[in-house]
């Protein structure tokens, strides 16, 4: 849970996490959090809700 704190504290990955960032953007992000893209984008939807 801290990777997913550390993203949203984190200003550069915060910049990209905010609306869509350009293709595969989010696939960036989860690298660089180290996580794989589909617990990044289930992440992502549990907290839009």
């Amino acid at each position: 849970m801290s990777k997913w704190i550390h993203l949203f504290k984190d200003a550069p990955v915060l910049a990209l996490a905010r609306g869509e960032p350009a293709k595969g953007g989010w696939i960036l992000v989860a690298e660089q959090i180290g996580v794989s893209p589909p617990a990044l984008y289930r992440e992502l939807a549990r907290r839009r809700r």
